[in-house]
């Protein structure tokens, strides 16, 4: 009963996994969905934030872009980036900061990253330099910058458009059938052979739906 179930929502059921969580945030919106030490987000919530989140980082994303690096520790602002990020059309790239600088920018040139998301506050606990990553032409959008950005009213706006009209809130094609692109060998680190050549995989929005639902 239970894979008849899983199979028929993935044939007839939403396609991708953003779909999926605006669908959920129609119906739901206030189950809790995420929660790290500092606060706890509702589907509601985590659709709001990602809309109005998306307002202020796509200006300053190149259109020519599709993929964009994110470098961020396992917090609520992580997937709430990654839904942004898929809102407006844009394959997000994980990297993974524990690789170290080098192998960082082996993955930004191999998925022909030119900008990567994250948060000053996370690199200086993390205490990473990413001095190869800037001198290599790789620009840097900070977190922080634009929380300043978006005042109370923006985001009661935004909440509120999700609590009345979630149906509002709606993603760009992505093209390419492309939802993620991962550069890991297993729980850390990145794959790569014996020369070091390092590898990525891109996910398919219906393979990474599959994933998660499992």
């Amino acid at each position: 009963m239970v894979l008849q179930q899983f199979e028929t929502e993935m044939e007839f059921g939403p396609h991708t996994i953003p779909e999926a969580i605006l669908n959920r945030a129609a119906t739901r919106p206030g189950h809790v969905v995420l929660q790290d030490i500092n606060q706890k987000l509702t589907f509601g919530r985590l659709c709001a934030g990602a809309g109005v989140f998306a307002e202020f980082l796509e200006p300053l994303l190149k259109a020519e872009q599709k993929r964009i690096g994110v470098l961020l520790p396992n917090v609520n602002a992580t997937p709430l980036t990654l839904l942004s990020l898929w809102l407006m059309g844009r394959v997000p790239a994980l990297l993974n900061y524990s690789t170290g600088a080098g192998i960082m920018l082996s993955c930004c040139q191999l998925a022909g990253l030119k900008q990567v998301v994250t948060s000053r506050a996370f690199l200086e606990r993390a205490k990473l330099k990413l001095e190869p990553l800037t001198e290599a032409g790789i620009q840097f959008v900070y977190l922080e910058d634009l929380r300043a950005q978006i005042t109370k009213i923006k985001k009661l706006r935004s909440l509120l458009r999700m609590t009345f009209n979630p149906k509002s809130l709606d993603c760009k094609p992505v093209g390419a059938g492309t939802a993620v692109v991962l550069f890991t060998s297993g729980s850390e680190g990145v794959a790569a052979d014996v020369r070091g050549n390092v590898y990525g995989a891109e996910v398919g929005p219906r393979a990474l739906k599959r994933y998660v639902k499992k």
